[in-house]
């Protein structure tokens, strides 16, 4: 057995094995590119030095034709796998140059079928010998393949391509790999580029081609097994880091967990098993894991994992679940998701924890905020009372005189009955009025739980502007109502947003005082914010707020008034946080104070709290 045939015969076992050992490390590592791409750049080359093999030995022109034309072929392959390879491994160099090589890598080979013997060789007269180190070998003589310009024009980009890439990677901090990897492949190509100008005019042999190919893979093979070591160590690190993680965690009463995207399988440490009552055998996915949560809260999450796999933003919820104690237990997790280099969502990971203590307190909070805004419509309401009876009054007394002419009406011969009809109408009109003031009163009353649902800013003010119509009359006062076209609806509870708007209707009347009865004048406006919230704004022409009461004016029993309380403001600024708004009050340049807060925009349909 000649020597060429055991270098070339070994050199392609070498490039076999390590594209086996790469490709088994990619089929554990499916989002890691690199180590596919040099597999199949490996098996390239290890055809090309079996298709040299040949090339040493062969006898006929046709046969060094026929086997440099197949050559082309893995070639190309090794050359597109080489591009994609530097993109993915380095993360660095541009994309359309990349697909520009690869096209053209493609293109090479219809010359190379269909045209001539051969993309090198236009044609091949004839074959000459030359003896090295005892071993014979053939060298082609023909004329050049004018199509061999793309060939010399892809080499070209891949130049400037690797170059490119090495740029980028070293401003980026990659300065080894640039040296090692990026500085050998552009050394390669070189080599590669002149051997194959000198084989193409039959100086030397294209039998050594495979060896500058050689030089490749072997730096991309050291590269790649810098990585595993690197990933090795870093395993190492990441199991003893994880350990006192866990060890902290468990002292912060925090569970860990990870959800495993692509195998759709979650990893719950012991504390968050124990707080989720999960057995440590027991295996999660994401559909079993929704199944220990609260079915009013299940769906929620499902959105809330979708947004995020969708939106690449920070996962935070808290949700409902039974504990292993089968009591109803509030879990609070975070978590941030990692992506491939392709983008796809491959991990979500974060903590958890046990947060009912801290939602019994909330509730406990807000039963008090509930007990102190009724107490404050009630007062409100107070202020009110007079100008409410007037409001029934009017018509109950309307019906009263109705029900007079109506019996004037029966006592005629004969009974005049179409003006009766007319009469009843008008009753049950009045009658209907008075309902409606009735039932404002016992909702504005009412003693109850926060709704929040989806509500319309205009139906919202709408409703207010009547309660307080008569209240406007009795002050001699105006309300002008100002609502920005295609304003979309809040989200909050009906009962609290009217009280605070009917609190800041109030306060202005008061604040006018003293003035003219033409000077009486409250705006109400609503637009919406850059920030996408609602702003309802309240002007009245008073006389304003002393600066110095200002920066006080939303503090509990802080008052302005003689005879007041000090909470009507403080409880619209609770009621307003609440709803994730703002609240603030400033002096007109004109007199008068102006009053806005904000409202979170409705994104979903009524939900009961």
């Amino acid at each position: 057995m000649s020597w060429t045939t055991i270098i070339w015969s070994m050199s392609a076992a070498v490039c076999l094995t390590l594209a086996a050992v790469h490709f088994i490390v990619w089929s554990r590592m499916r989002d890691s590119w690199g180590y596919l791409l040099f597999a199949v750049a490996a098996v390239s080359t290890a055809v090309i030095a079996m298709l040299e093999l040949n090339l040493i030995h062969a006898k006929t022109p046709e046969a060094y034709g026929e086997l440099l034309r197949w050559m082309h072929v893995p070639a190309g392959i090794l050359m597109v796998a080489l591009v994609w390879f530097i993109y993915f491994y380095l993360q660095a160099g541009r994309h359309w140059l990349a697909w520009t090589i690869t096209g053209l890598r493609m293109l090479i080979l219809l010359p190379n079928f269909l045209i001539y013997p051969n993309a090198t060789f236009a044609e091949i007269t004839g074959l000459r010998t030359e003896v090295f180190l005892g071993e014979i070998f053939s060298i082609p003589i023909g004329e050049e393949n004018p199509w061999r310009i793309l060939i010399h024009v892809s080499m070209l980009l891949l130049l400037l391509f690797v170059v490119d890439a090495a740029i980028t990677a070293w401003k980026q901090g990659h300065r080894r790999r640039v040296l090692v990897f990026a500085g050998m492949t552009i050394l390669a190509i070189l080599l590669g580029a002149f051997f194959s100008g000198l084989m193409a005019r039959g100086i030397l042999p294209g039998a050594f081609v495979s060896f500058i190919f050689m030089l490749i893979v072997l730096v991309m093979a050291f590269e790649l097994s810098m990585d595993l070591i690197c990933s090795r160590e870093l395993a190492r690190d990441l199991r003893e880091s994880q350990q006192r993680m866990n060890l902290a965690a468990s002292a912060a009463n925090l569970g860990l967990w990870e959800w495993d995207v692509i195998c759709d399988s979650i990893w719950v440490s012991e504390a968050g098993r124990e707080t989720l009552g999960i057995s440590e055998f027991e295996h999660m996915n994401f559909e079993n894991y929704l199944r220990l949560i609260h079915p009013d809260d299940s769906e929620a999450m499902r959105l809330t994992v979708n947004r995020t796999l969708a939106e690449s933003r920070d996962f935070q919820m808290e949700y409902r679940m039974m504990g292993p104690d089968s009591t109803m237990r509030w879990i609070a997790v975070y978590g941030q998701l990692e992506r491939s280099m392709s983008g796809k969502p491959v991990l979500l990971r974060g903590v958890s924890m046990d947060v009912t203590e801290r939602k019994q307190t909330e509730v406990e909070l807000q039963n008090q905020r509930n007990q102190l805004a009724h107490i404050t419509r009630v007062t409100s309401l107070g202020q009110l009372s007079s100008a409410l009876a007037h409001e029934i009054n009017q018509p109950l007394g309307a019906i009263l005189r109705n029900a007079e002419a109506a019996e004037l009406f029966l006592k005629q011969t004969p009974p005049d009955l179409e003006e009766v009809q007319e009469i009843l109408k008008d009753i049950r009109n009045d009658e209907q009025r008075a309902v409606s003031v009735i039932e404002r009163m016992r909702v504005m009353l009412k003693r109850r739980e926060m709704q929040l649902e989806a509500l319309a800013v205009k139906e919202l003010i709408s409703e207010i502007a009547k309660l307080f119509n008569t209240e406007l009359q009795m002050h001699h006062a105006s309300l002008r109502i100002d609502i920005a076209d295609g304003l979309p609806d809040v989200y909050g509870d009906r009962v609290h947003l009217q009280q605070v708007i009917l609190n800041l209707l109030l306060n202005s009347l008061d604040a006018m005082n003293g003035k003219t009865e033409e000077q009486r004048q409250i705006v109400i406006r609503a637009s919406q914010t850059t920030d996408g919230m609602v702003e309802f704004v309240v002007v009245d022409s008073g006389t304003g707020i002393a600066p110095e009461q200002l920066p006080h004016l939303f503090e509990p029993f802080y008052t302005t008034k003689k005879n007041g309380m000090g909470i009507g403001l403080a409880i619209s600024k609770t009621i307003v946080e609440m709803h994730g708004g703002e609240i603030m009050a400033t002096n007109n340049p004109d007199g008068g104070t102006t009053v806005r807060f904000t409202v979170k925009v409705s994104l979903t349909k009524k939900v009961q709290l």
